[in-house]
């Protein structure tokens, strides 16, 4: 199921003779049901709400959480969705995720060159559903002028070995996309998101952050007796 919504959305309603697919059907089906079965249990204000949202992450997001108010509270789906809308919001406020064809045109290189640098940690990737990879914009420096290309930020490499295997892709993405109090310009000043520090110069602090997160509590204690 998770390939069929991959694919683009003409291959999924139309089927092979020209009619709509079966599978399509059942899915338009299910979804007026689900948005039936909210639209019972909730106000007229909350569905306001979310219709007037301003992007189309947000309206998910908030759909979800009226979802949520019709589901039990334990519902594995249900935190699934959130975490997978969550980490929508943020790729969508740090500036959007590059498919690897949009990489490749926006940088400049090949793919082969786009996987070399995905392979040797030079850039953080996101595993797709379709099993291909997205990556987030803001961890590319800027050009200089006109002439130039976008390049991987050389902090990134330095943070993904700081994370290691200890923090999953989609982790660290937020870690960096969302504002940390630990990367505050000052005691008590504004928190800034990963990306924002890196930006600004301070990639080696966005790394002694990770390195800390990753970092069991109890090393460096004394051994039990």
């Amino acid at each position: 199921m998770t390939a069929f919504f991959d694919r683009p959305v003409g291959s999924i309603v139309e089927a092979s003779g020209g009619s709509v697919a079966p599978e399509a059907q059942a899915v338009v089906a299910r979804m007026a049901q689900m948005a039936y079965d909210v639209a019972s249990s909730v106000g007229k204000g909350e569905l306001l709400r979310a219709l007037s949202t301003s992007s189309p992450t947000a309206f998910l997001g908030v759909f979800a959480e009226l979802m949520a108010t019709c589901a039990p509270a334990s519902s594995d789906a249900v935190n699934a969705l959130r975490g997978r809308l969550a980490l929508a919001q943020w790729i969508e406020k740090s500036g959007g995720l590059w498919r690897a064809d949009e990489a490749q045109e926006e940088l400049g290189v090949s793919r082969a060159t786009l996987q070399s640098w995905r392979d040797s940690q030079r850039i953080l990737a996101l595993p797709m559903g379709d099993g291909s990879f997205g990556y987030p914009v803001a961890q590319f420096a800027a050009p200089d002028s006109d002439l130039e290309r976008p390049r991987p930020h050389p902090a990134v490499a330095e943070i993904l070995q700081a994370a290691g295997d200890s923090i999953a892709p989609q982790e660290l993405f937020l870690i960096l996309a969302a504002p940390q109090p630990a990367l505050a310009l000052a005691r008590g000043g504004e928190p800034r998101s990963g990306f924002d520090a890196i930006r600004d110069g301070d990639g080696n602090l966005v790394a002694s952050l990770v390195t800390h997160m990753v970092t069991p509590a109890d090393e460096g204690a004394p051994a039990a007796a």
